[in-house]
């Protein structure tokens, strides 16, 4: 196995392409990158070409594409269904995107409960911060209460709650079994770290327990978990591969006791 060291040497040496894109890009954006998360040390992967599960590199190098732009790529690139729907829509639409109601949202809503197991409307959105980001408001609209859980190391989206605590420094991380509300930015306000109570993964009731013994502020928000209706984002959209891997149902089950509300489901609709 080589050491990381030779991994960055190895790294460097096939990749030379992208890291003079990087540098270009640099010039005009932050990082090189268009968002956080497609940037890593010492410049990330700069990508030509896909077809199907794959990807290749501005220096021809060839990858299984495991990431599938976050989730939407779901039937890889280049589908032949895909790119048949989309051929048809220029053709008797004239556009893919109107900016107007239409009737092609309604078809789409119709189809996706019919799907779905549950009474209720859909809010169609661009991505799945924003969908994520609904969500919140609607919990705290149902609840009239501001405080929200969510689990340590997971990626809801770029707004202050969805990257709280989401990749802290170890020496952030604060009481395993407690875990610390970071923020994900110096941008974040101190009322958002207050109102968030960060939650150990796959832990849920040793969580509720040991709270209670922390601060009146601690307390409030255990009192908020046990006594009120939430709405619970509780799926990861990008967990901690160690978190992922110790993943079991059973840390589901602790959810079966907060008295639940009728959910409005908020799909996403990523486009990019």
């Amino acid at each position: 196995m080589k050491s990381a060291a030779e991994f960055k040497e190895l790294y460097a040496a096939k990749t030379p392409a992208s890291r003079k894109l990087s540098e270009r890009a640099r010039q005009t954006l932050p990082a090189g990158v268009v968002a956080n998360v497609k940037y890593f040390a010492p410049y990330p992967l700069f990508m030509q070409r896909a077809g199907g599960s794959h990807l290749w590199d501005v220096d021809g190098n060839e990858y299984i594409d495991y990431c599938l732009a976050f989730g939407p790529l779901i039937l890889g690139h280049g589908h032949p269904a895909v790119v048949k729907a989309v051929a048809e829509s220029f053709t008797t639409w004239g556009t893919t995107i109107f900016g107007t109601p239409n009737e092609l949202e309604i078809q789409y809503a119709e189809k996706l409960m019919s799907m779905l197991p549950i009474d209720g409307k859909v809010r169609l959105t661009n991505s799945g911060s924003e969908a994520t980001y609904l969500a919140l408001q609607l919990g705290r609209a149902a609840t009239g209460k501001p405080a929200i859980a969510r689990f340590e190391g997971h990626y809801h989206g770029w707004y202050y709650e969805g990257v709280l605590s989401n990749t802290p420094r170890a020496a952030d991380y604060g009481d395993p079994a407690r875990p610390a509300s970071v923020a994900g930015s110096l941008g974040t306000p101190a009322s958002i770290l207050e109102d968030t109570l960060v939650l150990p993964f796959n832990d849920c009731s040793r969580r509720i327990v040991t709270a209670s013994a922390r601060s009146s502020s601690s307390r409030r928000r255990v009192r908020f978990i046990r006594q009120t209706r939430l709405f619970w984002k509780a799926c990861a959209l990008s967990p901690r591969s160690s978190a992922w891997s110790s993943f079991s149902m059973r840390s589901c089950r602790g959810f079966a006791r907060v008295p639940r509300v009728r959910l409005a489901y908020l799909v996403s609709i990523p486009t990019s």
